[in-house]
């Protein structure tokens, strides 16, 4: 194989994610309609709703009136006494006792990037529905196999969507590269979809942005390949502020400079007149990227520096009661995802922040150590004023600074000492390694079975090795570059 300067990149991205998310939940077919709904409006709207003319920015009224057989579902909420986030059919008025909490989506969303990282360990998670994967070396290994000598036949049936018009066969080693990637996102899509019934769409292309921005013209259910001879052409079609980094302040600070409409509208300035009006680093970034020219890597994410619950109130709290009331649900969701936290990473927070207004309050306290916690409301309650009038508009506890604890010091939680528990009145919780009153033992129990049951998808198990179809199989037989299973591309090379 001759050696390439390219890379293979795959965007993936969720299909109306939150609407999926219901969708496998409540067994539904992917035909009927069905919109998240957030108090009166909808959030996500998926495919057979949209059919209908709905909208993210409707109304859950004019989304029945649109589409009388709509399924209409209410996000989780938290209201005072739930240990997990509950689904319930709610109205406006309910804004007063319960909490949004997209917490069952982020459940969702580590449990499709887990299927990823099992076979690329390095890939980047965008956001809570997207992913970039860099599959340059894996495609490499696969390119090992052809003669490098022979310039290879790529025949594209089957692969996905060819981005500036269809094509059969093509020659060429970087043509071979993006199919065999096309090929790794096929498998990848299946598993995740045979695997939690999720389906998905990915973009194929050199470089990320490329990948990001074809990802979603075939949507849903499907992919998308940009070869490198058709990237000119197709940045011509391009809106300038669909580009990543181009659609907030900065895309408004260069349109002020250069006011344009397309992506190709900017290739008449040179690169000396952009980098003066925007700078050295900036003015190159633009010159490249509207050509479709991106070096930026897939960098794996780490994990938050932060996390905790927030509340804002279109009303104001102005009872000590009422601010107790919602700190003990903001609590409890900062529980779940100290846990979350514990369990994915082997973290531990190093401090806890509450702050609320008006009036203006903020206090960070250390975080107790694991063998000294108890819960988080009992942390926050204690450092709150009691002898202020209050009209508070928002309120949130945030756990900073989390470090990663060590194997033994784990061991040694699990370690249960004379000294620290009462056999006959406390027991250590295997799950959270907390010291419980065995009286609140079962409650406890109780507790975790719920939140496993949170994070668990309805569908029961299955094998995780991804099945072809007979168009897939038949398309196998007729390519000249052989198509392998996900299993095959990752199998260890035999020693020669």
């Amino acid at each position: 194989m001759k050696s390439l300067q390219t890379r293979a990149i795959i965007h993936l991205d969720l299909d109306a994610f939150y609407a999926q998310v219901e969708q496998v939940r409540l067994g539904l077919d992917a035909s009927v309609p069905l919109c998240v709904q957030q108090w009166t409006a909808v959030i996500a709207v998926n495919y057979a709703a949209r059919k209908f003319g709905i909208k993210r920015s409707h109304s859950a009224k004019e989304c029945v009136d649109l589409c009388p057989d709509v399924v209409l579902v209410h996000v989780p909420t938290m209201k005072e006494g739930d240990v997990t986030p509950v689904h319930r059919q709610l109205s406006a008025k309910d804004k007063h006792t319960h909490k949004v909490s997209l917490q069952p989506y982020q459940d969702a969303s580590l449990k499709i990037m887990k299927i990823i990282e099992s076979h690329f360990p390095d890939f980047q998670k965008a956001s809570v529905d997207e992913a970039y994967i860099d599959v340059t070396l894996k495609v490499a290994e696969l390119m090992e196999e052809y003669d490098p000598d022979v310039e290879p036949i790529v025949d594209w049936s089957g692969r996905g969507n060819m981005i500036g018009g269809e094509v059969s066969v093509t020659k060429g080693w970087e043509d071979l590269q993006l199919a065999l990637a096309a090929d790794i996102s096929a498998q990848i899509r299946a598993e995740i979809f045979d695997t939690l019934g999720y389906t998905s769409s990915t973009g194929i292309a050199h470089n990320k942005t490329l990948a990001k921005l074809i990802s979603s013209e075939n949507k849903p259910n499907k992919q998308s390949i940009l070869r490198g001879e058709m990237v000119s052409e197709y940045m011509k079609g391009v809106q300038f502020s669909k580009i990543k980094g181009l659609g907030g302040n900065f895309g408004e600070l260069v349109n002020q400079h250069f006011p344009v409409d397309k992506a190709t509208e900017l290739w008449k300035y040179d690169i000396d007149e952009m980098k003066s009006k925007l700078g050295n680093e900036d003015g190159q970034w633009v010159y490249d990227i509207c050509r479709g020219i991106c070096h930026d890597p897939v960098v794996k994410a780490k994990p938050p520096a932060s996390y905790g619950a927030f509340k804002l109130f279109n009303w104001s709290v102005k009872t000590v009661p009422e601010l107790h009331r919602w700190i003990g649900i903001l609590s409890v969701e900062c529980q779940i995802k100290l846990d979350n936290d514990f369990h994915e990473y082997k973290r531990w927070p190093k401090t806890l922040t509450v702050h609320y207004r008006q009036p203006n309050f903020s206090k960070t306290i250390n975080f107790p150590h694991r063998d000294d916690f108890k819960d988080i409301q009992s942390l926050v309650l204690p450092i709150l004023p009691t002898d202020v009038e209050l009209q508070i508009r928002n309120i949130s506890i945030t756990l900073n600074s989390p470090v990663k604890i060590s194997t033994n010091t784990i061991s040694k939680w699990l370690k249960v000492e004379d000294s620290t528990v009462n056999e006959d009145s406390e027991y250590r919780c295997t799950e959270c390694l907390k010291i419980i009153q065995k009286i609140n033992q079962q409650e406890h129990q109780d507790y975790h079975l719920a939140l496993e049951l949170s994070r668990s998808s309805d569908k029961p198990a299955v094998d995780t090795k991804p099945k072809q179809t007979d168009k897939q199989k038949k398309n196998q037989k007729k390519d000249p570059v052989k198509k392998k299973t996900i299993a095959e591309f990752f199998k260890p090379k035999s020693s020669r």
